[in-house]
């Protein structure tokens, strides 16, 4: 079996141009040819030999700009796959290259075009990649905007010593995209964490804000998550909340719940790994306490083995808006998001949108709400839930669609005594973009004039047990040098528990 040289293009149907795409070209044997310029063996630990390679399993793919040269055997059938994103129609194709070919070409075409409804797909975060990267891998997936985080991390040297790096932390962009072009940007701003307290991503900030990174098993827990929210809301920043409610990640709720209870909080990550449905109740809950956080869905990137927008935010931009970094980040402020690793959704309840609010007026007599929902995903979904408070009040099965082709619902739900309104969809099959994954989405809650907050009394007890296990913490655990900090921690959350009580 000879090896020929072959130039690989792949345009874009409606531009006639060539298009950033995901690609992947195996053999009768699956063995995968990349192209030149990638490596045949890609890890997949975290911020290991990281590039513009994709591995899932023994799946191999390569993130080129459209175009490419790659060694392909003659006289055999290969199997071709492009990807580029929820929006574009995957090409999964048989050639056999004839003796001399020189070229392949190819055309990707579009289900859907979302953004030139206003909606714009950004990452939430990334890690350890460089602005040039990230932005290629943005156009392949085809995501608008790229949060590329610095965080510390722990570098094992072969002195046999650890060492502490912060990827990316020179490349710091703030409130200016680090990169930008082809309708892709890529700021660089910070996560900051602590292993028990928990995790934030601190987006658009006009300066750095440190430390990075405080507590852990040789340092004192001398700060403040509550803190670090208060100074990127001064420096006019975005703050997410980030694997929250994870076990693995420290306490249950943490100093981020307190931070959220205090408004200092803007959005609730969900990211590409495996969740319970019953997860989301922790979020519901606190929207029945009247903490409205939006969604934003982060792929939180770091290694080979997971995709950039894997997981994604859409935020719908303001119609005199500039398309770009700012415009995202103010539409997720005001929680006009839904979040995917597929599925395509467009949502009114009462007329309004997520991150809007219903008028009372739009409530028939009979005490009905008008909800329509169009959905569109290149894999099976299983079911569509229209949620009142956290509880699924409408549930719509879902017909295999063909090829992206759209589903369209429209009917009345009950408004009852809820405050607020969302819509999910999920199935069995995994995602094209992040195969680890169920096929998942889901909106930001769409709010009700007037709300009555009819379960915040029931959201109220967990609360107040999760705030009592972090002053605990703070009480036998906590390492202080400072004695403030802790005074802090435990006054911040006995006066929210007050607070809470009064309220129930």
């Amino acid at each position: 079996m000879g090896l020929q040289t072959v130039h690989v293009r792949v345009n874009d149907a409606a531009t006639k141009l060539p298009t950033p795409v995901r690609l992947r070209i195996t053999g009768p044997d699956g063995v995968s040819f990349p192209p030149f310029g990638h490596p045949w063996l890609i890890p997949v630990g975290p911020y290991e030999c990281l590039g513009n390679n994709l591995r899932f399993g023994t799946a191999r793919y390569s993130l080129i700009n459209g175009a490419c040269e790659i060694q392909l055997p003659t006289q055999v059938p290969l199997e071709v796959e492009i990807l580029k994103g929820p929006e574009f129609r995957p090409i999964r194709t048989t050639v056999t290259l004839n003796q001399g070919q020189m070229a392949l070409r190819f055309v990707i075409e579009r289900i859907s075009d979302l953004r030139s409804e206003g909606w714009l797909a950004g990452d939430g975060r990334v890690h350890g990649f460089s602005p040039h990267e990230a932005h290629l891998q943005a156009q392949a997936e085809d995501v608008a905007i790229v949060n590329l985080l610095a965080t510390a991390t722990m570098h094992a040297s072969m002195d046999g010593h650890c060492y502490e790096t912060i990827p990316q932390m020179a490349a710091y962009s703030g409130q200016q995209p680090a990169l930008a072009g082809d309708g892709a940007w890529v700021a660089v701003n910070t996560f900051q964490q602590h292993p028990m307290l928990g995790q934030v991503a601190l987006l658009h900030t006009h300066r750095a804000v440190f430390p990075l990174v405080f507590g852990g098993m040789d340092a004192t827990d001398d700060w403040s998550i509550v803190d670090w929210c208060e100074q990127a809301h001064r420096k006019r920043g975005l703050t997410v909340w980030c694997d929250a409610f994870r076990q693995d990640r420290g306490l249950m709720g943490g100093e981020c719940l307190l931070a959220a209870l205090r408004g200092e909080i803007d959005a609730f990550e969900f990211d590409h790994s495996e969740r319970p449905m019953a997860w989301l109740s922790a979020w519901y809950r606190l929207l029945n306490l009247g903490v409205t956080l939006p969604l934003v869905g982060s792929s939180a990137k770091r290694s080979n083995g997971e995709a950039l927008g894997g997981m994604r935010t859409y935020a719908r931009i303001a119609p005199d808006a500039e398309p770009g970094v700012p415009a995202w980040i103010e539409a997720v402020r005001a929680g006009r998001t839904w979040i995917t690793n597929g599925p395509l959704l467009r949502v009114t309840i009462g007329g309004s949108g997520p991150g809007e609010t219903i008028p009372r007026t739009a409530i028939s007599a009979d005490g009905m709400l008008p909800a329509t929902i169009r959905l569109q995903s290149l894999v099976p979904v299983q079911a569509l839930e229209i949620l009142a408070d956290g509880e699924a009040v409408q549930r719509i099965e879902v017909p295999e669609l063909a090829d992206g082709q759209p589903f369209d619902w429209q009917g009345e739900i009950p408004a009852g005594q809820a405050s607020w309104f969302s819509v999910r969809t999920y199935g069995a099959a995994k995602s094209l973009l992040q195969p680890t994954s169920a096929v998942f989405a889901h909106t930001s809650p769409i709010g009700l004039a007037e709300p009555t907050w009819a379960k915040r009394a029931a959201a109220v007890p967990a609360v107040v047990r999760m705030l009592e296990r972090l002053i605990d913490w703070s009480e036998t655990e906590g390492r202080y040098s400072e004695a403030r900090w802790k005074e802090q921690l435990v006054g911040y959350s006995q006066f929210a528990i007050r607070k809470l009580q009064a309220n129930s």
